[in-house]
């Protein structure tokens, strides 16, 4: 489920195998939080739920992420020109290198 309204963590819980929060829209960090309280008033595994954020091409972001133990990070691909998405995707195959090498 992509939301992050009042009802996204209860339904998530009861209804999802997890979460794709968009970054800057939804505080991944405060979700996580809300997504774990969620699943402990449910008696479900938060581990069994999967993470998995649209995001921007931040490394120091995707990093954090990361490390949180976000599952699959999804990045961003604008409508752009064809070239100008090769050369998007050439940047983060360098960005997830350096990252996850």
């Amino acid at each position: 489920m992509g939301a992050g309204s009042k009802w996204t963590w209860d339904r998530i819980v009861e209804y999802c195998d997890g979460w794709m929060p968009i970054d800057g829209f939804n505080s991944i960090e405060d979700g996580i939080e809300e997504l774990r309280a969620a699943c402990d008033r449910a008696e479900r595994d938060f581990n069994a739920l999967t993470i998995e954020p649209l995001l921007g091409p931040d490394e120091r972001r995707l990093t954090q992420l990361m490390e949180m133990g976000i599952d699959r990070p999804f990045l961003q691909l604008p409508s752009e020109e064809p070239s100008a998405q090769t050369k998007r995707l050439d940047d983060y195959a360098k960005l997830i290198d350096r990252i996850d090498p």
